[in-house]
């Protein structure tokens, strides 16, 4: 299943575009795509534990921190990129 993304992840990541070169867009958009693939095929196996269901996912140039529920859909809550 897709991951899911909150409102602060949208807004994380809508900082970090418009702070960004039109080079940087195009890598941070196929980080996006390239972490949503991967947080839809296996959201548990993916990215690093930070403690409880907390993981985090890199994919230079962008960092992805999300959930996984008890369903096993990651859910995207904060996203950073180094400039920011």
């Amino acid at each position: 299943m897709n991951p899911e993304w909150d409102e602060s992840g949208y807004d994380a990541l809508a900082d970090a575009w418009v702070r960004a070169t039109p080079d940087e867009r195009d890598r941070m958009e196929a980080a996006v795509n390239r972490a949503n693939r991967l947080l839809r095929d296996d959201p548990q196996g993916e990215g690093e534990s930070r403690g409880g269901n907390v993981r985090v996912l890199i994919v230079p140039p962008l960092t992805f921190w999300y959930r996984v529920n008890p369903g096993g859909v990651a859910r995207v809550f904060h996203v950073h990129h180094p400039r920011n």
